[in-house]
């Protein structure tokens, strides 16, 4: 069972063409966030229409892609949240499962 208690959660800064698998999505983590895909980190990204994301994980062993879409609801614009001074989304594990649950991500 996967859980959703790791440290640091990374978005991708815009929307994403979700039928990438692991290595283009691998190649987006190191090009755009510049970050090391093993770093024990979680990827998300989350396609234009905001009905569909994936998650990117390294569990130790590989890569493992989890993809979730919602019935009925939309995904927040977690690229239009505020940014850190290294220019990346970064969320808490609690903000990530409010997101995967269709919810709202409110920043204050």
């Amino acid at each position: 069972m996967i859980g959703l208690s790791w440290g640091q959660v990374y978005v991708y800064p815009g929307p994403c063409d979700l039928r990438k698998g692991f290595n283009g999505l691998s190649g987006l983590v190191e090009s755009v966030l510049a970050q090391d895909v093993r770093c024990g980190a979680v990827f998300v990204f989350v396609n234009r229409r905001r009905n569909t994301a994936k998650l990117l994980i390294w569990d130790g062993s590989g890569l493992v892609i989890v993809h979730k879409r919602l019935a009925d609801r939309r995904f927040a614009k977690v690229w239009d949240l505020e940014r850190r001074h290294d220019g990346r989304v970064v969320l808490r594990s609690s903000e990530l499962a409010r997101l995967l649950e269709g919810g709202p991500l409110d920043r204050h």
